[in-house]
């Protein structure tokens, strides 16, 4: 049967949305089988985030998807979840067709329970790519920048959403109810029925990246354990 789908991408680059990725994998990893795919299609981060090697990856994926090999033998396994990569060429012309790449999704969420996909900027992927997830959980900066742009942008978003659903997650806010409650309501005014998860700044995240884990404990991963819960909830609630 096939698995759920939950794609995390950025309004633009640099929100940590590649952190919230590998945040919602490690937490689900204990209760699903799940797998992490760095479909960033401009700058893929999970391989460096997480020190791992560059192969295989999402070209190794996508190579086995259409002749018919093992995705045993392309994914990484780690203490969390299962990885693949991002493409390591960035070069104009080296970019996997966007049918190929759904056609990998689909075919990670045949073997997996759960597939997250880290898509970087939302309006750098695919409509082909996107289709193929059932989720999106959109990150924001959480302040009146990052705000400003989710709500001038939040026609765009909602055209392309599709039939997937959406949570929203304002990531580094500044603590206290003050700021917020400022994003909840300026958020919430573009998204009324929509989830909004904020998430304070947390130094252990930066720590943690430069020693290639995940950060277990503080304001950011408990942020992400919530989240996490929602999503397995959702897998359980499907199957």
């Amino acid at each position: 049967r096939r698995g759920r789908a939950v794609a995390v991408a950025g309004v633009v680059p640099g929100v940590g949305s590649t952190e919230v990725a590998v945040g919602i994998s490690w937490g689900v990893a204990a209760d699903l089988s799940s797998v992490l795919v760095d479909l960033d299609p401009a700058w893929p981060g999970v391989s460096p985030r997480l020190d791992l090697r560059p192969h295989p990856n999402l070209f190794s994926l996508v190579d086995v998807t259409l002749h018919q090999g093992s995705i045993a033998d392309v994914v990484e396994p780690t203490a969390g979840p299962d990885v693949v990569p991002g493409s390591p060429w960035l070069r104009e012309g080296t970019r996997l067709p966007a049918y190929e790449v759904a056609m990998a999704v689909g075919a990670l969420s045949e073997a997996y329970p759960l597939v997250v996909g880290d898509l970087g900027s939302l309006f750098d992927v695919p409509s082909e790519v996107l289709r193929e997830f059932d989720s999106l959980v959109l990150v924001v900066a959480g302040d009146p920048v990052g705000v400003t742009r989710l709500l001038k942008s939040a026609p765009q978003v909602k055209r392309i959403l599709g039939r997937a659903s959406l949570l929203i997650v304002a990531n580094r806010c500044l603590p206290g109810r003050f700021h917020v409650g400022e994003v909840r309501s300026e958020v919430g005014s573009a998204f009324p029925d929509v989830p909004i998860l904020t998430i304070p700044s947390d130094e252990r995240v930066a720590r943690a990246a430069w020693d290639g884990r995940v950060a277990s404990s503080g304001r950011f991963a408990r942020a992400m354990r919530r989240i996490s819960r929602i999503v397995v909830e959702s897998v359980v609630h499907d199957h």
